[in-house]
C-alpha cells in the first residue's frame, strides 16, 4: 500500500507508471493518506470527480468523499488525460478549480472494505 502525504500529486511519481500520456493499463492502486489534509499541504485540488495529475491526491478523496477529513486508505485509478476539468462548489472547505488538458487524470474510490480500513470506525452486528 502506498503513503500518501496531503501534498502527494500523481504527476512525476513513478508508482503511477510512466509521464507520457497514451493508452495507460495501470491497475488501482490502495494508499492512505493522513488526516486533516483540507487543511494542510500547498497543492490544490482540480476538477471533479476525475482530476488532473497535478491535484492533491488526498484533497481529491476528501472533496470526492472517498474519504473523511480524519484520513483513511483510499483507491486511485489513473487514465488518460482530458481535455478540461471543470470548477466545483465548496466541499469540506476544498473548492476545485477548473484546469486545462493535462498528460494524465487520476480519480478516487472509497475503500469499503473494513479489513482495510484504518481510521474509519464501524459497528458490525453478527
Amino acid at each position: 500500500m502506498l503513503e500518501f502525504t496531503c501534498d502527494s500529486v500523481v504527476a512525476g511519481n513513478a508508482d503511477f507508471g510512466p509521464p507520457t500520456a497514451g493508452k495507460p493499463n495501470y491497475v488501482l492502486m490502495i494508499g492512505s493518506c493522513p488526516g486533516n489534509c483540507h487543511e494542510k499541504g500547498d497543492h490544490k485540488v482540480f476538477g471533479m470527480g476525475i482530476h488532473p495529475e497535478m491535484s492533491s491526491i488526498c484533497k481529491a478523496a476528501i472533496y470526492d468523499r472517498s474519504m473523511p477529513i480524519s484520513g483513511g486508505v483510499i483507491g486511485v485509478g489513473i487514465q488518460p488525460g482530458i481535455g478540461q476539468y471543470s470548477k466545483g462548489q465548496k466541499v469540506l472547505g476544498l473548492v476545485a478549480g477548473k484546469h486545462g488538458p493535462a498528460p494524465k487524470s487520476f480519480y478516487t474510490l472509497r475503500i469499503d472494505n473494513f479489513d482495510m480500513a484504518e481510521n474509519d470506525m464501524r459497528i458490525i452486528d453478527f
